[in-house]
């Protein structure tokens, strides 16, 4: 069966990687994820801050776009990466 983890331990497993005090292989062991999964959602999550500081709103609508199309790609050839790393969907 599938691990399932909530935004919330997401965000901090990416913090800690972001943060770099240790390598991804000992994040990902200690989180029982694959080095890979620790990858994409450090590219994904440097990716999009940019549009966090941008006051341009059509421009960061369509970095959103942009941003979604490649993790709509991710999704079609990586899908339990993508599981990991995209927030749940609301209904």
């Amino acid at each position: 069966m599938r691990k399932r983890f909530g935004a919330d331990i997401k965000a901090q497993v990416v913090q800690e990687v972001l943060k770099e005090e240790k390598t991804i292989a000992q994040i990902a062991s200690e989180h029982s994820v694959h080095p890979s999964q620790l990858n994409t959602c450090r590219v994904i999550s440097l990716h999009g801050l940019p549009s966090l500081f941008s006051r341009d709103h059509k421009a960061a609508d369509m970095e959103r776009a942009a941003h979604e199309k490649q993790v709509s790609l991710i999704a079609l050839y990586l899908p339990g990466i993508a599981a990991w790393c995209l927030p749940p969907m609301i209904a």
